[in-house]
């Protein structure tokens, strides 16, 4: 699977979180949507830890927000997660800027003071910096111990 956007945690003053999420790949779902409907992904992904056992791989919870989810598939829940992270946390979106697509991949160039050629253009990491859609979250935990698992400059891809 590719990744579809990274995360990372801006600040975390023990009870207030506010994460980046920054698209990576063209074909990621809307930050809007996202916003409305994967909140949970979004927090729940880091609560877990991969661990590798022999030929086995699992997810465990890592701290006390991935023990409440329970099963890490949980997380991906789109029509019950919303429900279940608002029993934990406030939640307030900023949309900074759209998906980038096909349809809008000119503009962005020309918005980044790029050059851009729709027969050939390259979507580098660098470029993909300039042009790529970006949402805010900030997270009020209702409990201190649901956010342990987010320190500063944590960062995760989804």
């Amino acid at each position: 699977m590719s990744e579809m956007f990274n995360a990372k945690v801006e600040s975390n003053d023990g009870r207030v979180v506010e994460i980046e999420l920054s698209q990576v790949h063209p074909d990621a779902p809307s930050l809007a949507w996202f916003a409305q409907h994967n909140v949970l992904w979004l927090v729940g992904m880091p609560a877990f830890e991969h661990v590798y056992e022999g030929r086995t791989t699992s997810f465990r919870p890592a701290g006390p927000l991935g023990v409440e989810i329970g099963a890490f598939d949980a997380v991906f829940k789109d029509d019950e997660g919303n429900a279940f992270i608002s029993r934990y946390f406030d939640v307030e979106t900023d949309l900074v800027r759209g998906n980038y697509n096909d349809d809008n991949v000119g503009e962005r160039f020309a918005q980044a003071g790029l050059e851009f050629d729709p027969d050939d253009y390259v979507l580098t990491a660098d470029v993909v910096q300039l042009v790529r859609g970006i949402l805010r979250v900030k997270l009020t935990a209702k409990d201190p111990k649901w956010v342990q698992h987010l320190p500063a400059g944590r960062t995760w891809s989804l």
